[in-house]
């Protein structure tokens, strides 16, 4: 698996979280396991404004390939917000690489 296109994946992700562009996201996902309002809310619930990923983040975004699938991974990817920087907000994904695309699912947005 290319890690290196992975966190770009991540990236991605991130950067429509913090446009609010949550439908998007949404759909990329196909809400297996948020959905848009699921996700909003858990947004707006901690308070402060996302920004999309500095290049510094992409060094500590956790991988953790799985055992039994050398194509998928658990991300863990923390966030960054316009008030405090680094936050102790987490997004964690899993992430399936299948006939050459990316399927991603949101398995939690929360506070470490």
């Amino acid at each position: 698996m290319d890690h290196h296109a992975l966190k770009s994946e991540v990236q991605r992700i991130v950067r429509l979280l913090a446009e609010a562009n949550y439908r998007e996201v949404e759909e990329i996902t196909e809400s297996v396991r948020l959905n848009a309002f699921m996700m909003e809310s858990a947004i707006k619930e901690y308070g402060r404004t996302l920004v999309p990923l500095p290049e510094e983040a992409l060094e500590i975004i956790e991988i953790i390939q799985h055992d039994d699938n050398e194509n998928t991974a658990s991300v863990c990817c923390p966030l960054w917000t316009l008030e405090k920087g680094r936050s102790d907000l987490s997004v964690e994904l899993t992430i399936v690489f299948v006939d050459g695309s990316w399927r991603i699912e949101i398995d939690d947005l929360h506070v470490l």
